[in-house]
């Protein structure tokens, strides 16, 4: 009985060391996932105040070549480029939108905190704010 607790106990140690990310945190998988489909903001929220409804209904398409379009059904509303890397072991992704409100809200070097196929949870923060920016493949 007691080499059965302990086989129990250890295991639950080690299952609990498993990471929640099943995808492994990488430039690659950041670049791959965004590529493929149409995202929308789930969450964006600047300084704790959220302002996802300012994109409701707008899906972004992120284009290998480095470009993303932001689009409400068939309608281009706005464009802007994109890029990831790594920065002291983070992997980040960059916005770039022409100075057009909302999507110049979204310009900011983000790092990713968060990465499955279909939700990539990023992070922008400084001593100045601290904003989340969740997409969700539509």
């Amino acid at each position: 009985m007691k080499s059965f607790l302990s086989i129990l106990i250890l295991s639950g140690f080690f299952l609990s060391c498993i990471s929640e990310e099943s995808p492994s945190r990488t430039d690659e998988n950041l670049v791959q996932n965004l590529s493929t489909g149409v995202w929308e903001i789930s969450l964006f929220e600047v300084d704790k105040i959220n302002r996802s409804a300012e994109f409701e209904g707008i899906g972004f398409s992120f284009f290998p070549n480095g470009q993303v379009e932001a689009l409400r059904g068939t309608q281009l509303l706005g464009q802007g480029a994109w890029s990831s890397g790594t920065n002291s072991g983070r992997v980040e992704v960059r916005l770039a939108f022409p100075n057009t409100p909302p999507f110049s809200m979204l310009n900011a070097d983000w790092y990713q905190v968060f990465i499955q196929n279909d939700r990539i949870q990023l992070r922008n923060s400084s001593p100045e704010s601290d904003n989340f920016l969740i997409l969700k493949k539509q």
